[in-house]
Parts: structure tokens; C-alpha cells; sequence
């Protein structure tokens, strides 16, 4: 027995009601709320505040699903909900005190169908009939004029007549096609008075469960009895029966408020107590009304008041288990791991447990005995891996500290505590497997230490280990299992490195190795246990690879590996321990239980908790035939079978689809999930399918699905849901499939998925798009030939629109071009005339002052404020004088008329480093071609325009300033290491700031020169320009020279 949903989803301790509905989903009311289980996950209904959707009160009293398959939920205080499973809601029906057509209380007790699709209400104050189509009650006293009637149970038997339970006034019935209720006495006068539940038997019989006990009413009969039951002290401790379930075949199951759950023999009469799990004072004692459900498959739900919900299995019991000794002195196992069982004589195992020693069992009367051993108490002697009687009746017993061997003759023990040296200093520990083989040698296999021999000349061992670049040594220390096959050779499986099948040379052992990279290969490398057959095949169990056949030819070699995997029908993939039964099966112990392989056809058995297998958590190696019988160990004891006595198959656990989500309101289905053939889906509208495959044994099933029946399936694993975000339109065949560990396969019926196109892909609009376009194409195509002969008049138009604007442009442009020649022309003619102007007449003006000044300071005598402001008036004229100078010479550097081009950039680059406190350097060709002097006066405006805007704009710290030839030009470069600026703007000619680049790029250009500037923010500014010769042969140029002149 296990309790149900110990999880976050399913906390409860209070159950009321426990429902199994027709599709198999399981329904339990409790105290707060309403749960749906379908064996791996809960929903939860609850009140919630300001939703009218929402149950109605979380006091669940209880549950009916009637003939048409409504689900009815009838609550403590809130009245009766109808249930829409489609939409997860709840529709209500509720007390009004003003309306004698509404139900007569919110309590509600009982619920049973009536004719016509109508619902009888038990309430505790009378009974009424619900015409759940126009939401009338009609109220139905059981009695004449009786009022307040509280109603208990409500049962219609299969002949129609409806019986009714009540609390304080017994039990009534009304036959079918009768209008009026009849009171059922008991044949002991003010028996029965308080009736808590009723149920019908396969004979017409009826059940009554009363405060005073069990009665029960005979086909025919008048009057209740109470029933007949023995032992008489078990019959007369039943009281307050609350809850009846008949099983149909002989059992009747009665549940109890305070003394808990019994099982009667409807033929003896014989009642027999069944424990609960305790939690409490008596809360397993307390089984509320309704809290009792039958499965199919055999098994039984309890729900208690106070201890939660429990599940039992009914199954007979063909599995034995012998756990761990009870805390109250019961017998048991010193300890319940068991890792080592060894058959000691007719009817008697030794078995071994991790913890707990050695304990011997008489299997026929389970008295179970430690062995006692004169034990050292300074260590753990107690972890026992492995067992190995010797033939010579020695007991070798494998430990986590190491091992030890035991006399029975003489009772001289001899231990071996696990040590690491050279040589015979070496001693294993975790010592996994024991093996002594046909030479009379004790072999230890280590999980820790490898491979030992035992020397009992000396007393020590002898150790075989992994040696790296040694194909013929071990592969791996870490030792599993051992098997001397009918050749008397070794095998040895590892926990890493496969199996080993080895040959003894004296001290030296060959090896030849079998793994995963090997021809023929395993299927894993972890291998667990290994048995040879009749035939001579060695059958090889993996962790993690499942099961494995060795076949070997004449001289012993393998030659051929055959795998059977969870694929195949193996319970599990995780394989513990093999064992031949006597009807030569195999049986496979594995970590999700129990494999029964009949190796002719190829088919297998799987049994697990589902099939009463009181655990699934088998340990390695460990088992032993004894009796005709397997004796399995495992974490939770020894299990025990008897492989000619199989578990009674049922048919496996259905699949149901469950639940549907993230679809809109609008889109939602008005059925349930489970019960869909087609669902109409929007086109990406994202959508999930939850489903189960209803197995309350176990909670691990694995699934798949496919969209097709061509299509291959898709393994899903454990997750019970499926999620599509964007199925293509159309219609897609979707079938899930799912089963329990050692259950076949079962499947939903295919569910048409139609995924609705967009509206751009549906025929009629399609179609209407075609013969739409084509009257627009029509009508278009007359409207267009008129708008084209429209056009093409008005383009005409335009185009000559257009070639007169081009020969204006044309004009402009070129007008423009004669007027940035005229005034850079005229620049430089004002230049040279201010130039002359300062330097001929105010220049020699100044110095006429200055001489002046001078004679007047060198004859007059000058006394008092005037002798000292003398010199500093001719100091200033003196500066004015160098002001005025290096101005002319800014205008106009007479050294380009004078000297040439370089000497006059020579000095002028001088000056500018002496006034701007740059670092600035000059190179020049040594040769320059003659340009003229307009040309020379171009390039020297350039360099000075590229100067003065590094220093004024740019901060410029540093100027390179190149002159060089090229060809018949001479080109010049000037590169800052200033701010930069985005060169197409200001080339564009946009702003003020740009008109004199501008101006320089325009007179380059008109003399055929190129002009060009690169420069970006941050980065600093290049200019670069050539000028060439001037051609006799350009009359272009010679007109725009004679514009220029003037």
C-alpha cells in the first residue's frame, strides 16, 4: 500500500469523496477543493474570489457522474456545481430561500441519477429533483409531511427503486413507476436509525452501513438484519460504517469513521482487518462517505480524514518480500540492502546486506538468524558486497574494508583488511564478486583493486591490474562480476572497461578484451552480470545497454553479439542480475523491475510495482535459485517468486488525452479532450495536449507520438505533453502512444487536427482574389491606355520642358564658373593693389614718422612727461611699420614676382611658424616646372588658404607642406594633424566658412588642374592639388585668362 500524490500538487489530508470516472481519470473531493488525477499529475479546483466560473466552495461533500456522463460535485455550503470539462468551469445551483423551486439546502450529501436525465439531491434538510435542463427543483419528502430530512445516501438499483439512507430516520425506497417513498424497518426495533452508505450485490441484495454496524436486506425481504459475521470480536468493533464497495466476486470492502477498513467474505461471513500506514491518534481509522474506489485493474483507493489518500493493490500476491526487521521486534533482515545471496543447504539462504552482516533464512518459516562472527568492533565488518562457500564448506565473505573466510569446522575466522603495498602486501577492499573456480582457486574481484588471486601457501594475494600500453592485461580495475566458463576460462566484466575473457598461466593471466570498440562490440561498457547457458553462449547484463548474448565459435572466440534493449521489450535498459529458471526462461533484474525472456521466441514478461513487485530496486549480481524458487536481493529486502507462478496480466492501462490548452475561448471545443475525434485549430495559434496513461501503480511512463499513420514515432521520453506552435495548414493525423515500465504499448484514437489556413490561402477567397483582379486588371488596363496617352502627351511636354532647362543649367553654370574666376581674379588684383598701396604710400608714410620722431628725440631737450612717452610713440611706429610689411606681404609676397614660387613659400612659411608656434615643414623638389605666374600665384593661394584654415579651424599642431612635380604640373600637399571636418559638405560649398576651398577648388579645376581633400573628424585634413603648364592650344583657357585680366 502507497500513499497517493505526496507532492506540492497534492497536499490534502482530508479526503471525502474519491470518484473513478468513466474514462478512468480519478476525482477526489477533499476539504480544499476539487482534484482531477490521471496517475502522473494533479489539477486543482478551488472558489476563487469574483470568478462565477469557479467552484462553488472548496468543501467537497460529494461526486456523481451520471448516465449522460456529467460530472456533479456537491459541496459542503456551497451547493451543487456542474462540471464542464471541456472549459474547466463550473455552472452552479444553489439555495434560495424565496424560491421553493431551488434546491432546499447548500449541504449536500448524496447524488443519484433519476429518469429522463433529471438528478436526485440529497440534502441534509430533504430530498429534491433537479432538471438540470431548466435548472426547477422539485422538492420530494420521503415521509408525509415530512420536513428537514437530512439525506445520507441515495442508491438506484439496477430493478429502478431508489433507496435513501438518512440520518435519524433510516432507510426508504421508492419503486420504479411509484411516486411515493416507503420507510425499510430493521427487524430490531430503533435499529438503523442513522444510514451512512449503500450498495447493491450481484444478487439483488442489498447493503446497509449504519451506525449500529453492517446490515443488510435479502432479495424480497421487508425488513434489514443485521449481517451474519465472524470472528465475533472483529463483527461487533464495526461501527459508524460510512463507506461500502463490493468487488463483484465475493469481497465486500467497508469502510469505517473510527475503526478503520475491513474486508468481508460475502459467502462465510468471515470479516479480516487491513492495517492502514499510521500518521496519527486514529486518522487512518477515519473513511469518510464515498472515499472507497475500485480499479479495474485491480486495485483499491482509501481515502482517510486526516491521513490522506492510498492506493493498494488487490492483485494476488505472487511476489514475497522479506524486509528489514520491525522497530516493534517483528522478525526481518538485520538490514534491508541486500547485496549478496548465497543457498546454504535445503531451505536455507545466507543473505548479505550493506549494513547489516550476514543473516541466515529459513525460507519456509522466514525465521531469519544472524550469523554470528567474532567480529573486530574497531571497524565496519558489517558492509557485505559478496558470498562464496567453498567446497570444502569454507565461507568467504567479500566487504567494503576488505573481506574475510570463515572455518565451519574449526571456527577459526581469518580476516583480510583491504591494505595497499607491493607484492603479497596488497589486500582488495570492495570486494564486489567472489568467485572459486574448477582448479579450487579463490578469485576476488574488487570494484577499487582490480583482480586477486588468493595464496593460501602464504596467505596473502596475488594482484592482476590494468597495465597502460598491455593490450592482454585487464581493461579496467574496477571489477563487477565473475564466471569460469565450461573452457575454465575467466570472465571478468568491469565497471569501465567491458568485459575481459582470460586464460591463467600461472601468476599471469591473458586477456582477451571485449568492449565497445571491439568486433564484435558490447552494446556498454558497464557490465553487471554474466551467465553461461547450456548452449555455451554467455548471456552479458549492462548498465545502461541492456541485455547481451555472447555466441563463440568452435575454439571459444566471440563471434557475434545479439542486444536486447528497452527497444525490444526489455523492462529496462539498467540490468542488475540474470538468473535461469528451471523451465529454462531467463530473468532479468533491472532498476525499473522485472524481465522474463523466453529466449525461443524471442519475447519478453515484464513485471513491475504495477504487478504487485514490492520494489524495482535491484541490486547487482545478487541472486540465487533455492527450491524451484528465485530469490532476488534488493534495497528494500529479498523478493521471492516462483518463476512456474507468473502475475495475473490484465490488459495494459489506457491512454487518454487529458487536457487542451492555450487555445482561445472562442476556439476551445465544447467536449472534453478525451473525448475528440477532430479539433479545429487557428492558423499559429500555439496549443498543448497533456494525456496519461492512466497507471496510479507508477508515475513514470514513457510516450511518443506521431502526425501521421506513414510517419515513423517520436520518442517523448517521460513528458506527458505535446506542444505545437506553428503546424502547417491542413489536416494532420495526430496518435499518441504510451506505457508503463513492463506494460505494452497503448494508444489514443487518432485526432484530426485542422489547422484553419490564413485567409490568403482559402479557395473561395482565392478564388474571389482571382476574379477580382482580373475586372480591376480590365478595367485597369483601359484605364491605363488612356492614362498613357495622357502621359505621353505630358511627358512630351516635360522633355522639352527639361532640354530647355538643361541649356539654362548649362548657362548657369557656366556663368557661374566666369564669375568665381572674375572675383577670385579680382581678389588677387586687390591684393597686389593693397599690397602696393601699404608698402609705397602708408608704409613710407610710417617711416617719415618714424625719422621725425627720431630727429625731434635726437635735437630737442625734452623735459618732464614728455622725454619718456618719446620713445614709445617710435616703438610703436616701429611696430606698425613691421605690421604693415608682413601684411604687404601677406597680400602680395613681392618674392614671387621676384624670386619664384619656392622662395616665396619659403618665406611665407617661415613667418607662419614664427607667428603660429607650429611645427611646420617644408619640402620642395629641387626642380619645378615653369607654370607662369598666374599659375604660381594659384598654387601659393592654395597652400595658403590649406595654411590658414589648419591654424584658424582645425588647432592644428603640426603642417607638412610638399611641393613636387608631376609630369607637366606641379603638384602640392599640405596634411594637419587638426580636428578634421567632413569634406563632402564643405567642398559642396554650403556655408561662408567654405567659400574661399570653395573659390581654390573652382580656379584649380578652370585651369585643368585636379583638387582634392580628404579628411574626416579627428583624423585631420589633406588637401592635394595639381596645376599644370598652361597649353597654347587651350582656347578655353586663354578666353578665361583674358576674363581674368580684365
Amino acid at each position: 500500500m502507497r500513499e497517493v500524490g505526496v507532492s506540492r500538487a497534492f497536499h490534502a489530508e482530508y479526503i471525502t469523496e474519491v470518484l473513478r470516472d468513466r474514462v478512468g481519470l480519478l476525482w477526489i473531493g477533499t476539504r480544499e477543493g476539487l482534484y482531477l488525477h490521471d496517475g502522473h499529475r494533479f489539477r486543482r479546483f478551488q472558489y476563487e474570489l469574483g470568478n462565477p466560473a469557479s467552484l462553488a466552495s472548496d468543501a467537497v461533500r460529494t461526486l456523481h457522474e451520471d448516465a449522460l456522463g456529467r460530472l456533479w460535485v456537491g459541496t459542503m455550503n456551497g451547493g451543487l456545481s456542474l462540471a464542464d470539462r471541456a472549459r474547466w468551469s463550473f455552472q452552479h445551483f444553489r439555495h434560495d430561500s424565496s424560491n421553493p423551486a431551488s434546491l432546499p439546502h447548500d449541504s449536500i450529501y448524496a447524488l443519484e441519477d433519476a429518469e429522463e436525465g433529471q438528478l436526485w439531491v440529497g440534502t441534509r434538510a430533504g430530498l429534491a429533483l433537479l432538471d438540470p435542463v431548466t435548472g426547477r427543483v422539485s422538492r420530494t419528502p420521503l415521509a408525509p409531511g415530512g420536513e428537514d430530512e437530512f439525506v445520507m445516501a441515495l442508491r438506484r438499483d439496477r430493478a429502478g427503486t431508489l433507496w435513501v439512507g438518512t440520518f435519524g430516520r433510516g432507510l426508504f425506497r421508492r419503486r420504479a413507476g411509484e411516486s411515493t417513498f416507503e420507510r425499510v424497518s430493521a427487524v430490531e426495533a430503533g435499529a438503523a436509525r442513522d444510514v451512512f452508505s449503500l450498495a447493491e450485490d450481484g444478487e439483488g441484495g442489498l447493503w446497509v452501513g449504519a451506525r449500529e454496524g453492517l446490515y443488510r436486506l435479502e432479495p424480497g425481504a421487508t425488513a434489514l438484519r443485521r449481517a451474519a459475521l465472524s470472528p465475533l470480536e472483529v463483527a461487533q468493533s464495526l461501527h459508524n460504517i460510512t463507506e461500502l464497495e463490493p468487488d463483484g466476486r465475493g469481497t465486500l470492502w467497508v469502510g469505517t469513521f473510527g475503526v478503520g477498513l475491513f474486508r468481508v467474505d460475502t459467502a462465510t461471513g468471515e470479516v479480516f482487518a487491513e492495517a492502514l500506514p499510521s500518521g496519527g491518534p486514529g486518522y487512518e481509522q477515519r473513511i469518510d462517505e464515498g472515499t472507497l474506489e475500485l480499479e479495474p485493474g485491480g486495485g483499491l483507493f482509501i481515502g482517510t480524514f486526516g491521513m490522506g489518500l492510498f492506493h493498494a493493490s488487490l492483485r494476488p500476491e505472487v511476489f514475497q518480500a522479506v524486509r528489514g526487521r520491525g522497530t516493534d521486534g517483528a522478525p526481518g533482515l538485520t538490514y534491508e540492502d541486500v547485496w549478496a545471496v548465497l543457498p546454504e543447504g535445503d531451505g536455507h539462504l545466507l543473505v548479505g546486506s550493506f549494513g547489516g552482516g550476514v543473516d541466515r533464512l529459513d525460507v519456509a518459516t522466514g525465521k531469519v538468524e544472524p550469523l554470528e562472527v567474532s567480529l573486530p568492533r574497531d571497524e565496519d565488518w558489517k558492509g557485505v558486497l559478496s558470498l562464496l562457500r567453498m567446497r570444502d564448506g569454507a565461507l568467504w565473505v567479500g566487504l567494503s574494508q576488505g573481506s574475510y573466510r570463515l572455518e565451519p569446522a574449526t571456527g577459526r575466522l581469518h580476516l583480510y583488511r583491504r591494505r595497499f603495498g607491493k607484492g603479497g602486501a596488497q589486500v582488495p577492499g570492495y570486494v564486489n564478486a567472489l568467485l572459486q573456480d574448477s582448479k579450487g582457486q579463490v578469485w576476488l574481484g574488487s570494484v577499487t583493486d582490480g583482480l586477486h588471486r588468493y595464496r593460501p601457501g602464504t596467505g596473502d594475494f596475488l594482484a592482476f591490474r590494468h597495465a597502460v600500453g598491455d593490450p592482454r592485461s585487464l581493461s579496467d580495475d574496477a571489477v563487477t562480476t565473475l564466471m569460469e566458463d565450461r573452457r575454465g576460462r575467466l570472465w571478468i566484466g568491469t565497471r569501465s572497461g567491458g568485459l575481459n575473457i582470460c586464460t591463467v598461466e600461472g601468476d599471469r593471466l591473458d586477456c582477451e578484451r571485449l568492449g565497445t570498440q571491439t568486433t564484435p562490440r558490447l552494446g556498454h561498457f558497464f557490465v553487471s552480470g554474466l551467465l553461461e547457458d547450456p548452449a555455451g553462449a554467455v548471456w552479458v547484463g549492462t548498465v545502461g545497454g541492456g541485455l547481451q548474448r555472447v555466441s563463440l565459435d568452435a575454439a571459444g572466440l566471440p563471434t557475434r553479439v545479439d542486444l536486447w534493449t528497452h527497444g525490444e521489450g526489455l523492462v529496462d535498459d539498467h540490468v542488475m542480475a540474470l538468473a535461469h529458471a528451471p523451465d529454462g526462461a531467463l530473468w532479468v533484474s533491472t532498476r525499473a523491475g522485472l524481465s522474463r525472456f523466453d529466449v525461443a521466441a524471442g519475447a519478453f514478461e515484464n513485471y513491475a510495482a504495477s504487478d504487485g513487485l514490492p520494489t524495482a530496486t535491484f541490486n547487482s549480481a545478487a541472486v540465487s535459485l533455492l527450491g524451484g524458487r528465485l530469490y532476488w536481493g534488493t534495497a528494500k529486502g529479498l523478493v521471492a517468486l516462483d518463476p512456474r507462478v507468473r502475475p495475473m496480466k490484465g490488459p495494459p492501462p489506457p491512454l487518454v488525452i487529458t487536457s487542451l490548452e492555450g487555445l482561445d475561448s472562442r476556439a476551445l471545443p465544447t467536449r472534453p479532450a478525451w473525448e475528440l475525434s477532430s479539433l479545429e485549430v487557428p492558423w499559429h495559434q500555439p496549443f498543448t495536449l497533456e494525456f496519461a496513461v492512466l497507471d496510479y501503480g507508477r508515475s513514470d511512463a514513457e510516450y511518443e507520438y506521431r502526425l501521421s499513420a506513414e510517419s515513423s514515432w517520436i520518442p517523448l521520453g517521460t513528458r506527458s505533453h505535446l506542444t505545437f506552435h506553428a503546424l502547417p495548414p491542413g489536416e494532420h493525423q495526430l496518435q499518441v502512444r504510451g506505457r508503463s515500465p513492463g506494460r505494452p504499448w497503448s494508444e489514443t484514437h487518432p485526432l484530426t487536427l485542422r489547422v484553419a489556413p490564413p485567409f490568403w490561402e482559402r479557395n473561395d477567397v482565392r478564388f474571389g482574389a482571382l476574379a477580382g483582379t482580373l475586372l480591376v486588371l480590365i478595367a485597369g488596363l483601359a484605364w491605363r491606355t488612356r492614362f498613357l496617352e495622357q502621359r505621353n502627351q505630358a511627358l512630351r511636354a516635360l522633355q522639352a520642358e527639361r532640354e530647355q532647362a538643361l541649356l539654362q543649367a548649362q548657362a548657369s553654370r557656366e556663368h557661374m564658373r566666369r564669375l568665381t574666376m572674375r572675383l577670385e581674379a579680382a581678389k588677387e588684383e586687390e591684393r597686389k593693389h593693397l599690397a602696393r598701396e601699404l608698402h609705397d604710400e602708408f608704409g613710407q608714410a610710417l617711416t617719415a614718422v618714424k625719422l621725425n620722431l627720431g630727429l625731434v628725440d635726437a635735437t630737442a631737450r625734452l623735459t618732464g612727461p614728455l622725454a619718456g612717452r618719446l620713445p614709445d610713440a617710435i616703438a610703436l611706429v616701429d611696430r606698425l611699420i613691421g605690421q604693415v610689411r608682413s601684411l604687404s606681404l601677406d597680400l602680395r609676397p613681392p618674392q614671387l614676382d621676384e624670386l619664384g614660387l619656392v622662395a616665396a613659400l619659403e618665406n611665407y612659411l617661415a613667418g607662419v611658424t614664427q607667428r603660429g608656434g607650429v611645427d611646420l615643414v617644408f619640402t620642395s623638389a629641387a626642380s619645378l616646372p615653369s607654370l607662369g605666374v598666374e599659375r604660381d600665384i594659384v598654387v601659393f593661394r592654395v597652400i595658403q588658404e590649406a595654411v590658414t584654415n589648419a591654424l584658424r579651424h582645425a588647432r592644428a599642431r603640426r603642417l607638412e607642406v610638399r611641393l613636387e612635380a608631376a609630369g607637366h604640373a606641379i603638384r602640392l600637399e599640405v596634411k594637419d594633424d587638426g580636428q578634421g571636418f567632413v569634406s563632402e559638405e564643405v567642398l559642396a560649398g554650403g556655408s561662408p566658412a567654405s567659400f574661399g576651398l570653395f573659390g581654390m577648388q573652382e580656379r584649380v579645376r578652370d585651369l585643368g588642374g585636379r583638387f582634392e581633400v580628404t579628411s574626416r573628424p579627428g583624423e585631420g585634413t589633406c588637401v592635394v592639388a595639381e596645376v599644370p603648364m598652361a597649353r597654347e592650344e587651350n582656347p578655353m583657357e586663354e578666353k578665361h585668362a583674358s576674363d581674368t585680366d580684365g
